[in-house]
């Protein structure tokens, strides 16, 4: 975050949250979204408070990111809402490509009053490109283009990087750009990280996931796809006995020191979060039984998010802090492995949904 000259703070990328359920089952999901997590958050009930924040807070970019936003019902509204806000920023639509498997004229049409500011964002989690489907629901004269998603590239990059260096020996060379350095190592090096830290980068899929195509309509509507289908270890798991979800308990400062979702600053419900963790966990605490140590239930609840009604020094104090490791960040992991996955829409089928006893009180 830096400040502009009316020294009114600039969130460079910040992400509004609308919505915990996803039809996909992409194990890793940072939002735990590959469970059957429900609930959303309508614009209406939130609107005065983020005009609130239009008033401290400037933004460059901002995505507004679920679970699968086009399940949220109101979504045209926040698209409006903030590009009404914060009328000089930029923003993307996070989608898995649910979104254009049918028409939907009044999302259409907020995008064509809102195209020279926000562009749809779909992450490919399987072998369906969509091409046909983009095609069919865009509308007159498309052109379809390449592109590098360069910010993408940075995020992918640097995460490697963080894996790299908390495994590296002093002698080992440091990776700068991971896709230009990996093959540059000696064999011997990679065999170590491959066969004592499971770190083995794939370079020719790495590439897959920062390029991709553009599709643009008659209207400017814009459509970006790239592929990604390599999910990180989550914080989530399945407990030993097949019937309840735990999270890791891990070292919170080797966790924090090689999240990937440190700087993912969230905005959910018109508050300011640090991470899509500390988002989830109080409302998949109340729909889901969490084994956790007893130590470590308070944990799940009891992180406190930023206001709009904070001071000026309590709000740049907050702000000062977002970087920095917090107590949740012993729930994720200490290190990462790299898993493909085929996203379906069959986990309501073979994920039973698990109904913590305290909601019931």
């Amino acid at each position: 975050m830096t400040k502009n000259n009316t020294k009114k703070p600039v969130i460079k990328d910040l992400a509004f949250s609308i919505i915990h359920f996803c039809n996909y089952n992409c194990t890793g999901c940072s939002t735990y979204s590959d469970v059957h997590f429900t609930g959303y958050s309508k614009w209406t009930d939130y609107k005065d408070i983020y005009s609130k924040w239009s008033e401290r807070i400037s933004l460059e970019d901002w995505g507004i990111t679920g679970g699968e936003v086009t399940y949220n019902p109101t979504l045209p509204d926040w698209v409006d809402g903030i590009c009404n806000l914060w009328s000089n920023s930029k923003g993307i639509i996070r989608s898995n490509g649910s979104i254009v498997h049918k028409p939907n004229k009044k999302l259409y049409d907020c995008l064509t009053r809102n195209a020279d500011q926000v562009l749809i964002y779909i992450t490919l989690h399987n072998d369906n490109d969509l091409y046909d489907e983009i095609h069919n629901w865009l509308q007159g004269n498309i052109t379809v283009t390449d592109w590098i998603d360069l910010a993408e590239f940075e995020n992918i990059n640097q995460s490697y990087i963080k894996q790299y260096n908390s495994v590296k020996s002093e002698h080992w060379p440091n990776l700068v750009n991971v896709v230009d350095d990996w093959s540059s190592l000696s064999d011997e090096i990679k065999q170590e990280c491959v066969e004592r830290f499971n770190f083995n980068p794939n370079v020719d899929k790495i590439k897959k996931q920062y390029v991709g195509k553009e599709f643009k309509d008659t209207n400017g509507v814009t459509i970006r796809t790239i592929s990604n289908r390599t999910f990180l270890t989550g914080s989530l798991e399945f407990g030993n006995d097949k019937k309840h979800f735990k999270l890791k308990n891990s070292d919170p400062e080797i966790a924090h020191s090689v999240c990937n979702y440190s700087l993912c600053h969230t905005m959910y419900q018109g508050k300011l979060y640090k991470c899509p963790t500390v988002v989830a966990l109080p409302d998949f605490s109340k729909q889901f039984y969490l084994d956790v140590h007893d130590t470590d239930v308070p944990l799940l609840t009891s992180y406190k998010p930023g206001t709009v009604d904070m001071s000026d020094n309590d709000f740049l104090e907050f702000v000062n802090q977002l970087p920095d490791m917090i107590k949740q960040c012993k729930f994720c992991p200490e290190s990462f492995a790299a898993t493909e996955v085929t996203a379906s829409t069959k986990k309501i089928k073979f994920i039973k949904r698990i109904q913590n006893d305290n909601s019931k009180n």
